[in-house]
């Protein structure tokens, strides 16, 4: 019984922690005939509806490497000046036929100034400080992206 009073400890104790967060996945594939790109999306927010995290996982995948070459080049531009700063994770692999891109932005510990000094237009995406759930969730549908709510 003490075990199970210890369990019933930990777990509220980890619900509290995470504050009962909730996460969305957004799928979108976009096929060009010489390249395809399949996109994930994970946003997970909060109670109040605030976005805390979003995880990005793009494939790009194609049998003509110059393509490839290209797409890695753009990204890797597009990408450099995030590079500095903290909770904005960039990776990039390459392998034949395919190139994946990730990304993982801790909103809740992001520098939102930092990031907004990087590129104007990302301010409109936050209110106060946050970046709201029904904001980014309209703008991958408004992509073509399919959300499982």
């Amino acid at each position: 019984m003490k075990k199970i009073s210890s369990l019933l400890i930990v777990i509220v104790g980890l619900l509290f922690l995470t504050g009962c967060n909730k996460t969305t996945k957004c799928t979108l594939e976009i096929d060009q005939g010489n390249y395809k790109v399949n996109s994930e999306y994970a946003v997970t927010y909060d109670k109040n509806k605030n976005v805390v995290k979003v995880n990005t996982k793009e494939v790009v995948t194609s049998s003509d490497e110059a393509v490839l070459d290209q797409f890695e080049e753009t990204i890797k531009e597009q990408y450099a000046p995030y590079s500095n700063i903290k909770h904005y994770n960039f990776s990039i692999n390459r392998k034949k036929g395919e190139l994946t891109e990730k990304i993982s932005v801790n909103y809740k510990k992001l520098d939102v100034d930092k990031f907004i000094s990087i590129d104007e237009s990302a301010a409109s995406m936050f209110d106060n400080g946050n970046i709201k759930y029904d904001r980014i969730i309209s703008i991958y549908k408004m992509l073509g992206a399919k959300c499982e709510e």
